[in-house]
Formats: C-alpha cells, structure tokens, sequence
C-alpha cells in the first residue's frame, strides 16, 4: 500500500506531487468546473468556518482551551460535540493530506472517523448544504481508496442552534467529480 502525501504550499494554497507536478485541488475543481467563484483572499465567512473547523480538530486532539474562544465559535464547538455523542462520531485522524497519483488531483480531508462504527470521512461546514459537495466528499474519498478501502462520506454542517449530519452515498458522485475535473482542467490550460 502506497500512501500519497503531497506537498502543500500554505501561501498560496497549492499542491505539488512528488515529481513537483502542480495538482488541482478536489475543492477547486468542484468550484471552477461548477463555475462558481473562489475567493483569493480569506473571507471573514470562510475565516469564521475555518476557526470553527480548528477548534473542533483541537477540541478531538486534547490541545484546545475552550476559555480563549470566540463566543460564535463556541456555540458551534458545542453542536459538534453534541454531533459526536449521538452520531457515535469517533476521531482517528485528523487533516489528512492525500494525492492521487493517477488523477493527478489532492486534497486535505477534514476528518477521518468511525460513525456508528463504520469507516468515514466527514468534512465540516459553516454554511448551507450545497450540491457540490457530494463531489467534494467523492474526491476525497477516492485519496484514501487504496489506503482505507471503501469509507462512507458525510458532511458535517453546524450551526449556532443545532447540526445536521448528511450522508453522501450515490454512486455516480466520483464520475461526476471526474467530469468536473475535465472542465477545470480545461479552464485552467485555456485562461478561462
């Protein structure tokens, strides 16, 4: 089993295979082949997802002081947490930098856990449910296929008053993220 961890270049969010071959990243290939716009800098809505999402990987690592949170960010720590319980959602690792070496496409996957006692990923979120998603969660799990076998997928989305764990099972998804793949490819060598 060959496990395939990319370089990841933080500035500006790119990563590189092996061989220095740069790859699309799973999240910008479901937006640009989507079309749908991706910000250059930091939002203060995707900053806020971000902070939750660390939180909640502090939170699973034991390394979190909940006293020096931002009261938003609190509230959501607490529905994941509430999550976890009543999903039997269990933490193995989280943060996980995959490529794929025949797709030639990477990724950082949010969360790899038991649910309920089978194998998943899950990717947290801040915002409303989107379609693409299913896609993004394909992507994902196709980085770990040949590490992990077959894992379910989910995403994870929490709010200030509650959370709603969705599962992601068509099997069509990864085709389609495949497809998708294929338009940002071509946007990207084209200047689209």
């Amino acid at each position: 089993m060959n496990i395939y961890e990319p370089f990841f270049n933080y500035n500006g969010h790119e990563y590189h295979a092996d061989d220095g071959t740069e790859l699309l990243s799973v999240t910008g290939i479901c937006k640009s082949g989507l079309g749908i716009y991706q910000y250059k800098r930091i939002s203060a809505k995707a900053e806020f997802g971000t902070n939750v999402h660390k939180a909640c990987q502090y939170y699973d690592e034991k390394d979190l002081d909940e006293s020096t949170l931002d009261p938003a960010v609190g509230l959501r720590l607490e529905q994941y947490k509430l999550a976890c319980k009543e999903k039997g959602i269990i933490r193995l690792q989280n943060e996980v930098r995959r490529y794929h070496p025949v797709y030639l496409f990477a990724g950082t996957i949010d969360l790899i856990c038991k649910i309920n006692g089978v194998m998943s990923i899950l990717d947290f979120k801040t915002g409303k449910q989107e379609n693409w998603h299913k896609w993004q969660t394909a992507g994902y799990a196709e980085l770990l296929k040949s590490e992990l076998g077959e894992l379910d997928r989910y995403c994870l989305y929490i709010s200030d008053s509650g959370y709603d764990l969705v599962k992601h099972d068509e099997p069509n998804n990864f085709r389609e993220f495949l497809a998708l793949k294929v338009v940002a490819e071509i946007k990207k060598n084209n200047n689209y």
